[in-house]
């Protein structure tokens, strides 16, 4: 009986010891947008520019219509590293606590397009960080899409991601 215990907790040991990685194999990015989709694959193309197979890691892409029940649920859910969304769903989605500055991206959009409002003040600093970048029709991402949007979209990057720097990579490319 002992000998059945000992082993009963060896397996228990080993089996939480080869437990999942740390480290997501996926790149998820979620749209919630008037893009159909039908695009998915098409998008997942574009993402593939820039998350080579090298990095070892699969795309996920899921597009979906506009939806604020949705968007909540999936933040909530903390499955996905990248959201694009249409610019209606910005009061749900920017958040200075559940978002990547994006500072280094100022550069990269471009001069015609404003961003002063995904422009939030950082609790911590006390300075304004931006947490989203907008993809107007110009962008590169709806270009090579071959789209056009009544509204504009905006990409931001969620804290708890685990691929941040292929993710302002990744937008830095969108736009």
């Amino acid at each position: 009986m002992k000998h059945i215990v000992l082993f009963m907790g060896f397996l228990m040991i080993l089996s939480a010891c080869g437990g999942q990685s740390d480290v997501d194999e996926n790149i998820n990015i979620m749209l919630l947008s008037d893009i159909p989709s039908s695009f998915e694959e098409r998008i997942t193309e574009i993402v593939s520019n820039v998350v080579t197979e090298d990095k070892g890691l699969d795309i996920i892409v899921n597009a979906f219509p506009i939806s604020h029940d949705k968007l909540t649920v999936e933040i909530v859910a903390k499955e996905v590293d990248i959201f694009i969304v249409e610019e209606s769903l910005r009061h749900i989605l920017l958040d200075s606590y559940g978002l990547t500055p994006l500072d280094q991206l100022k550069d990269d959009i471009p001069a015609n397009v404003n961003y002063e409002n995904y422009m939030l003040l950082d609790e911590e600093t006390g300075d304004y960080r931006l947490y989203a970048v907008p993809l107007t029709n110009d962008s590169a991402f709806l270009y090579d899409l071959g789209i056009k949007l009544p509204t504009d979209l905006l990409a931001v990057i969620v804290v708890h991601s685990q691929h941040q720097e292929l993710g302002m990579e990744l937008l830095k490319e969108l736009l």
